[in-house]
């Protein structure tokens, strides 16, 4: 019964991947130029892809922070959380061994998901339209969480949704930062917060 379970779930989870992925090879921009996928007159690089941003560090750049709007949504041939999965792939960042940061690692986010107003976005996001402002913030509480992975080296603690290193249910953001709580999350306050949990590989 276990086995029929957890089969019928990775079932689900792959079959929503799919899914939510397949609706960003016809997803438009306002200037109809494609969300993602070849487009006449553009190089064709694979900036949406995650690998992309991952090697980007791990070759070697002369950064500790990277910010960019473009979506990153993919399927990859590395093992994918199940949270980035039931999002269709979708990365809102990540933290990535890199050989020439002054920290060991450098960090990356997309900026995409909290500035789209794309139906599927919205939808991630509880139906929610963000202000300007309030995407920024979001966002920067997004940078916050990669810096703990990336100076801290701490990981999720699942069971607290007051921490910061918590990640947000689907693309829910607006949710995640009002029940953040810093002093129902302290260091040292669960195995993911101890500084040095989070072992960032080198591929």
């Amino acid at each position: 019964m276990e086995t029929e379970d957890l089969r019928s779930f990775s079932r689900a989870v792959a079959d929503t991947f799919k899914a939510r992925l397949t609706h960003w090879t016809i997803a438009k921009l306002d200037d109809g130029h494609p969300v993602i996928g070849l487009d006449p007159g553009r190089p064709d690089l694979p900036l949406n892809e995650y690998l992309n941003w991952a090697l980007l560090a791990k070759r070697g750049i002369d950064a500790e922070i990277i910010i960019t709007n473009q979506l990153v949504a993919s399927v990859e041939y590395i093992p994918t959380p199940v949270h980035t999965s039931i999002r269709g792939g979708i990365s809102g960042g990540s933290t990535e061994y890199n050989p020439l940061s002054r920290v060991g690692s450098s960090v990356w986010i997309s900026l995409f998901p909290y500035l789209s107003d794309d139906r599927q976005i919205r939808e991630l996001r509880n139906g929610d339209i963000y202000t300007q402002e309030e995407a920024l913030f979001y966002a920067g509480t997004m940078l916050a969480h990669e810096m703990g992975h990336q100076l801290l080296h701490l990981g999720h603690p699942w069971s607290n949704d007051a921490c910061v290193m918590r990640p947000a249910e689907a693309l829910n953001f607006a949710s995640w930062v009002n029940k953040l709580d810093a002093a129902q999350c302290r260091i040292d306050s669960s195995p993911a917060m101890k500084p040095g949990t989070l072992k960032i590989p080198v591929w």
